[in-house]
């Protein structure tokens, strides 16, 4: 039996690589607040409209060094602006329709792993 050399390759990269990162998924360097533009990778990830997702705007990107504590659970000390894009529920992928939530300005809490935030966990009043 013959095995495709692409499907190979794919049971050998870790899940990491094929799924999209921290920053991909929940971070947002630039001044773009749009729902429908920051939810499409995400989308086409996952083949359907996700029903909500959190952004955090950090255009001086002070996330980068979050995790630089080595501590696996941290809480910024700097607040962000906060987005929540909610699905509509009545639009289909790919044209995922998403209702825009901004929260005030809140600390975050992420989980890390091996120097990077890989998940977020809280929104969260600030460390101490």
């Amino acid at each position: 039996m013959k095995i495709p050399t692409a499907a190979f390759l794919l049971v050998l990269l870790p899940a990491a690589v094929l799924s999209l990162s921290f920053f991909d998924k929940h971070v947002v360097s630039g001044n773009s607040k749009s729902c429908h533009r920051n939810m499409r990778n995400i989308n086409n990830e996952i083949r359907q409209c996700k029903h909500m997702n959190t952004f955090i705007f950090d255009p001086q990107n002070q996330l980068n060094t979050i995790c630089s504590s080595g501590e696996e659970f941290v809480t910024s000390y700097s607040e962000f602006d906060i987005v929540d894009c909610i699905h509509d529920g009545r639009s289909w992928y790919p044209k995922c329709v998403y209702k825009e939530q901004s929260l005030q300005a809140k600390n975050i809490e992420v989980k890390c792993e091996n120097g990077y935030p890989v998940h977020l966990q809280n929104l969260a009043k600030g460390p101490g």
